[in-house]
């Protein structure tokens, strides 16, 4: 069974967390992660974070035994140019691999992300 986690950029720190999402109804840009490590010690921390910069995990690690999250870039071991962001882990397979299946994942590994490394998508 995959873990349902997501991850995103603190609004007023330069640093990732990752945890549970919680979305404002009445507030559509208030996005806030619950902190997996301190729900382990009975502590709650909110952390909002940039509604961009949401992502969800994918239930996959690279070939690294990186954890892939929806926004990560991956490229595959060999394939000078081949550079695909991963936008939604319901069609993640499709995304990375369009003839093979099942998908090698030693073969691939996530090289940036979409929101500090664009670039690597041009």
């Amino acid at each position: 069974m995959r873990k349902i986690k997501f991850r995103g950029r603190k609004i007023d720190k330069d640093e990732w967390v990752y945890g549970y999402l919680v979305k404002d109804s009445e507030d559509k840009n208030l996005y806030e992660i619950i902190s997996y490590s301190n729900l382990r010690s009975n502590t709650v921390e909110w952390s909002q974070i940039r509604p961009e910069s949401e992502g969800q995990y994918t239930g996959i690690k690279d070939k690294n035994g990186k954890e892939i999250y929806e926004g990560d870039i991956i490229s595959r071991c060999g394939y000078k140019n081949f550079h695909k962001l991963v936008e939604d882990i319901r069609d993640f397979y499709s995304n990375v691999n369009d003839y093979e299946f099942p998908i090698n994942l030693e073969e691939y590994e996530i090289i940036g992300n979409i929101y500090e490394n664009p670039e690597l998508l041009k």
